[in-house]
């Protein structure tokens, strides 16, 4: 048997390959973090043809509650007014709980545009 011959090129070699190649997976996972943590895309708005258009049904906002000031999950009533103002300005109507279940058992319809009573 003979033995190798001890060499620092040969070992600096693999230790330049080794490092290459941890350098390029350590790569990969730094942009496969950024892809998950960064949107890649902004915001896509919906085509004209992808929206859903209907002369019947309403439109329910929902909040978890109010308060003067607001917080993280409550609405403050200036936001709320603003919200509602813009609503308004927009043509939306508030509609009651009895024309929610006149729709739901289709007695009746809705005029499009509503939106219904704020409950908290």
């Amino acid at each position: 048997m003979k033995a190798k011959k001890f060499s620092p090129q040969r070992k600096n070699r693999k230790k330049a390959v080794r490092s290459i190649v941890e350098g390029i997976i350590l790569l990969l996972i730094l942009v496969t973090i950024i892809r998950v943590l960064l949107p890649s895309r902004g915001f896509l708005p919906v085509s004209e043809d992808e929206k859903i258009q209907t002369d019947r049904g309403f439109i329910a906002i929902s909040y978890f509650g109010v308060d003067p000031t607001g917080d993280r999950t409550l609405i403050s009533t200036k936001r709320l007014e603003e919200q509602l103002k813009a609503l308004k300005a927009s043509g939306y109507v508030a509609i009651s709980q009895q024309d929610i279940m006149v729709f739901c058992q289709d007695i009746g319809q809705v005029k499009s545009r509503n939106i219904p009573s704020l409950l908290f």
